[in-house]
């Protein structure tokens, strides 16, 4: 087989060709704070609200990264980190199934006024998370248990010009969707 499908469904890849292919936690980082100020835009929320989604939305981005020794918020586990060591990077948590569970778990623990608004961000943020990696070369086991198979839907490389190109065009509709709020 030849051209496109070489990349697109693929067993389960070397360790090494993982840490080479992720992305860069910035662009997640990014990714997640522009999903939360684009659902704020468009449930059209005052700015403390505004703020709360767009922190849940960036936190939400970074939790599938938790199984990266150097990923932002297992960094801040401090020594409760090695909990995570069990999991391969780009395994579980990179899943549809992981995130439903969190969705779900968010959900319920969520019975404050706005809790649906705010699950939905941070449900969003991660779901921005997986959206982005399926843009790498390596891709996530999307549909883990029921397959190892990754799902790449693009050959981004991390900190290639391509992802940097997509962050400038990300922080741009973030810039846009700062400007729709404030006017």
């Amino acid at each position: 087989t030849g051209g496109r499908n070489q990349w697109h469904l693929r067993e389960t890849p070397a360790p090494e060709e993982r840490r080479k292919a992720a992305m860069m936690g910035k662009t997640h980082l990014l990714v997640g704070a522009v999903t939360g100020l684009g659902m704020a835009v468009y449930f059209h929320m005052p700015i403390p609200e505004t703020l709360v989604m767009t922190s849940l939305a960036t936190v939400g981005a970074l939790v599938p990264d938790i199984d990266h020794p150097k990923g932002t918020l297992r960094r801040h586990l401090g020594v409760f980190g090695w909990v995570f060591n069990v999991l391969p990077h780009r395994g579980p948590t990179h899943s549809f199934l992981c995130w439903a569970f969190l969705a779900t778990w968010i959900y319920i623990l969520s019975s404050f006024p706005m809790g649906t608004l705010l699950t939905g961000a941070a449900s969003l943020g991660y779901l921005s998370h997986l959206v982005a990696d399926m843009c790498t070369i390596e891709g996530i086991p999307l549909f883990f248990p029921a397959s190892n198979r990754y799902i790449s839907l693009l050959p981004i490389r991390t900190g290639g010009l391509i992802e940097q190109l997509f962050f400038i065009a990300v922080a741009a509709v973030g810039g846009y969707l700062v400007y729709l709020l404030l006017t």
